[in-house]
């Protein structure tokens, strides 16, 4: 399971940010895509940052995914 949070932190960081808990993996992948894209279309100007302090686990298909955002901008976040 994966739960996705959009909040925008105009006082703090000026920043969305998209906060995912659980298992990035399988269809997963396909919901956080979907959550992304339409929102670094729509807020071009606006930094995108992903929360992963509370994901279980990444496959290799999510880590496709985390890679391709990061290259288009996004701030990975909770990654060691």
């Amino acid at each position: 399971m994966l739960r996705i949070t959009t909040t925008y932190r105009l006082a703090e960081t000026g920043a969305y940010i998209l906060r995912v808990t659980g298992r990035l993996e399988d269809n997963w992948v396909h919901e956080l895509r979907r959550s992304w894209r339409p929102l670094q279309n729509a807020v071009a100007r606006v930094p995108i940052r992903v929360d992963l302090a509370d994901v279980e686990c990444v496959d290799a298909a999510g880590r496709v995914l985390l890679a391709e955002m990061r290259r288009s901008g996004v701030e990975i976040l909770g990654t060691q």
